[in-house]
């Protein structure tokens, strides 16, 4: 039997688990189920973080966000205990990922993006490969009209989730690699009229 103390390090992942297997598995026979798995793990998640663990602070922070209080949720991630210990380059990228969050449901697109863009750093160096914020880092890019950026991120995403056969970051860069493709691809068939007019002359 699980002691109270022993409870985070068994719910947190318990609770990753059936979050990831909701999202990747289609049958609505189970889906029930896994739902309601997940939110058991997560309620006892939140009932044993303790301020020294970041998921005390996501969690936090992503109840914020969902009332709005943007500002609130960004000061509550930047206490996080940099004083204490450095950060971890995982632990950099999360902190950046729900700071961006906070900015893109603010309607901040360019920090949403610096933040973006940075956890994407981080997830890269770490060989994290969570690919969420290289995904997000794409779509912004997108808007933008940064192609050449947007499809060296998206690629990168898909290229770092292949590796690991993760199967949720497949289908999340799955859903938004073709828009960006086929910008890529317009692209680079403007660049080589333009570049055949050129020669013609």
């Amino acid at each position: 039997e699980l002691t109270h103390a022993d409870q985070p390090r068994y719910s947190q992942p318990l609770h990753s688990l059936y979050h990831y297997i909701r999202l990747s598995n289609k049958d609505l026979v189970l889906q029930p189920y896994y739902q309601e798995q997940e939110r058991h793990y997560q309620l006892q998640s939140e009932e044993n973080l303790t301020p020294d663990m970041l998921p005390y602070y996501t969690v936090k922070a992503n109840i914020l966000i969902s009332r709005q209080d943007y500002q609130e949720a960004r000061a509550l991630m930047k206490e996080y205990p940099l004083d204490r210990h450095p950060l971890t380059n995982e632990e950099r990228y999360e902190t950046y990922y729900w700071i961006a969050k906070s900015y893109l449901a603010e309607g901040n697109i360019d920090l949403a993006l610096q933040y973006y863009a940075t956890s994407a750093y981080y997830d890269v160096i770490s060989c994290f490969t969570a690919s969420r914020s290289l995904v997000q880092t794409a779509r912004l890019l997108l808007q933008k009209n940064d192609i050449d950026h947007a499809y060296n991120y998206i690629t990168h995403a898909y290229e770092g989730a292949s590796q690991i056969d993760a199967r949720t970051s497949l289908e999340e860069v799955a859903q938004f690699m073709p828009d960006i493709t086929e910008a890529y691809e317009s692209l680079e068939k403007r660049r080589y009229a333009q570049l055949f007019t050129v020669l013609m002359l």
